[in-house]
Order: C-alpha cells, then sequence, then structure tokens
C-alpha cells in the first residue's frame, strides 16, 4: 500500500476502488510489470503520515497500513501529506536522543504516536539556525537541513552543541535586509549561511533582552517573548527611536544601522545621522550629534551637547537643519571641520528662529527661539 501511496499517478489509477485487497493487488502488479524495472521505490511513510494529523492518531494509532490506504482512498484529495519528520522530533526532544540514539525512525515515530502526541510534544528544532550557530557547520553542511538535523542527533547533542542564531534578531542587526527579506525568519537564516556569514554580517547585534528592559510599556505587553519584542523593533520601534543598546552606558548610534529616527539615552551617546532627513535626539549626558546631510531635526537634550558639521554641505538653505533645544550656556555648534570662521557668520532671527548662515557659502542652521545672545563662545572651530 505504501508504494502505491508514494505515486500520484498510482493513487489516482486504483484509487478509486473501494476493495482494499484490488487495490493491493493491482499494485503489486504494476511494480511487476513496470515499476521495478523504472526503479520505482517505496517514498510513503504510513505511520509519518499517522503522526502528522491528530484525528488519525486517534483513529488509527500505529497501523501503518491503515495510514496509506487513508491516505490513497481520501487523504490525497483532501490534500493532506506527510508534515511529521521523527529526525526533527528525536533532536525537539533530547531525552528521546538518550532513548533511541539511532533507532530506526518507525519508532522514533511509534513513540509520538502512542505517547508523545498526549504528552503534548512538539518538533521546534531549526536545522537551519542550527548551522548558522556552528561556524564549522556553515561550509561543511549548507543548507542540507536533513544531515544537520542527523548531526545533532548523533554528535551535537552528546558534544554540546545548542542552537544560538536567530533569525529575527539577524535582521534586526542588519536592517537593510528587511527591504528584501521581509519578516521571513528562515530566509534571514538561509541569508546568513550563504552570504551574511562570509560577509561578515553581525549574527545577534540586537539584544532583546535589552530592547525589553529599556522600555517598560513593552515589557507590558510583550512579557518576556523575545522574538515579539524583536519584530516589534522591526516593524515599530526603530521608526520611534528606540533600540537595544543600554541606554546607562555610553553608545554610538547610527542612523544606517538604526533607522533614521534615533534617541540617545543617559550616557554621553554620538548620535550619528545620514544622507536622508533624520530625527536625532540625545537625551540626557553630553552627547556629540551629527545630522550630515539632509534637512535633520536634531534635540540635545539634557546635558552640554555638541552639534557637528563636518561640511557647509550638512546644513543648507534647501535643505536647513534645525536644533530645537539649544541651550546657549552649555551646548556647542561645532564647525572646525567647515572651514568657516565666527566672523563670516551671519546671525538673524527670523520667523521666531535664530538662523545661521555664512557669507561666502551656501551655510544655513536654524535654532529654535531668538534672544539666545549667540556669541564666538557658543561655537567650535
Amino acid at each position: 500500500m505504501e508504494f502505491i501511496a508514494s505515486y500520484d499517478f498510482l493513487i489516482e489509477a486504483f484509487g478509486q476502488y473501494q476493495d482494499i485487497e484490488v487495490v493491493r493487488d493491482l499494485g503489486s502488479l504494476y511494480y511487476i510489470l513496470e515499476g521495478r524495472h523504472a526503479g520505482a521505490e517505496t517514498t510513503f511513510d504510513g505511520l509519518e503520515y499517522i503522526a502528522s494529523y491528530a484525528d488519525l492518531i486517534t483513529n488509527l494509532g500505529t497501523n501503518e497500513e491503515a495510514g496509506a490506504q487513508h491516505y490513497i482512498q481520501a487523504g490525497y484529495g483532501e490534500g493532506r501529506g506527510i508534515k511529521f519528520d521523527p529526525w526533527t522530533y528525536m533532536a525537539s526532544n533530547t531525552d528521546l536522543i538518550e532513548g533511541f540514539g539511532n533507532s530506526h525512525q518507525d519508532h522514533v515515530t511509534s513513540h509520538y504516536i502512542e505517547y508523545g502526541y498526549h504528552e503534548g510534544r512538539t518538533s521546534t528544532f531549526n536545522a537551519l539556525e542550527y548551522i548558522a550557530s556552528n561556524s564549522d557547520l556553515l561550509t561543511w553542511l549548507e543548507l542540507d537541513t536533513m544531515q544537520a538535523t542527523k548531526h545533532f542527533i548523533g554528535y551535537g547533542f552528546h558534544e554540546g552543541r545548542s542552537t544560538t542564531f536567530n533569525g529575527f534578531t539577524y535582521l534586526a542587526s542588519n536592517l537593510d535586509l528587511v527591504d528584501a527579506l521581509g519578516l521571513n525568519g528562515d530566509a534571514a537564516v538561509e541569508h546568513y549561511i550563504t552570504q551574511g556569514h562570509s560577509q561578515g554580517r553581525a549574527a545577534s547585534e540586537f539584544s532583546a533582552e535589552q530592547y525589553l528592559e529599556n522600555y517598560a510599556d513593552l515589557q507590558l505587553a510583550f512579557g518576556d517573548d523575545l522574538d515579539a519584542a524583536t519584530v516589534h523593533y522591526i516593524e515599530v520601534g526603530r521608526y520611534q527611536g528606540r533600540h537595544g543598546l543600554d541606554l546607562a552606558q555610553d553608545n554610538t548610534l547610527t542612523a544606517a544601522k538604526l533607522g533614521n529616527k534615533l534617541s540617545g539615552g543617559n550616557g554621553s551617546d554620538i548620535v550619528l545621522g545620514s544622507d536622508a532627513s533624520d530625527e536625532l535626539y540625545g537625551d540626557d549626558g553630553d552627547d556629540l550629534i551629527t545630522g550630515a546631510s539632509g534637512a535633520d531635526a536634531l534635540y540635545g537634550g539634557a546635558g552640554a551637547d555638541q552639534f557637528i558639521f563636518r561640511s557647509t554641505s550638512d546644513s543648507t538653505s534647501l535643505a536647513h537643519d534645525v536644533i530645537y533645544d539649544f541651550d546657549p550656556t552649555e551646548d556647542r555648534i561645532d564647525l572646525s571641520e567647515t572651514g568657516l570662521g565666527f566672523s563670516a557668520l551671519i546671525i538673524a532671527e527670523v520667523d521666531g528662529d535664530t538662523v545661521i548662515s555664512h557669507a561666502d557659502s551656501d551655510f544655513e542652521l536654524h535654532l529654535q527661539g531668538t534672544s539666545l545672545g549667540l556669541g564666538e563662545e557658543q561655537f567650535l572651530f
């Protein structure tokens, strides 16, 4: 019966007969006359088919032939197929590795049908993540998930190997991949195995644990669900200026890695924008903030902050930056790399802003508010 179930055309030809003996005889006749000469093999596994469906576990138990018969006469037409993999089941339940070792896969499948299903056991082992977690396996196994699973059962488990790689974490650490791969964790793991590792990409620069620790509202929303927190960062958090760096430490935040809205923390941070229009917050601490080109919105927050301009093109009349909370008593505007001097600056009050421009270039910077009393001491040259 499993031979017939292995081939769609045989199911379609013989599955119409209700007499199972007729079906079996027709299958045997086909194999004798044609199948064996064509190298036909039995690939269908009745036990694995039963293990794939709760109703079949309940109704058929470990009757392998009944599983094949059900597939031929009903399951094939219903669009069913084999979803259970005994190797993944064993790798997911390591006590079975100790109990079964390299036993025949039928023994493992029977265990699930008779015991594991009723115990609520599941198959969670991710072979691709196992490969990505062990650098020596990357070039050897590549994307061979079956061999990776068998390697863990035969060797990796006893060697103390584990799965540490997470596809969502990899995406959060390499946001440029999100546009190409979306939120597909498996595609992310494949990318790391086939390209990212050789490119020297970070596998786990993003910390979901720290991300949750940083924001109390996310702790309430996600508890300790690290995958949910990581997905939130990718889909929402990065656009809100959130990140997974320790807010109490001195951090370097770059728009190229973290997105166009960045927020520092309690430390003295370096906040680096991109060529796009960024929204940059230093927050607490003595921060160094560089918007780069584009019309940027800059906020120093508490502390003595420096707003750094490396070129006159970083802020121009057509795309000017705005510093929204400049404190002339402690904040400074660093123009030391622009070649500008204080004597050539033009400082004027326009429509509620203080506008700083230059007579011989297109440099233009806006500070929210007037009567700031700007003098040479507010600049670094």
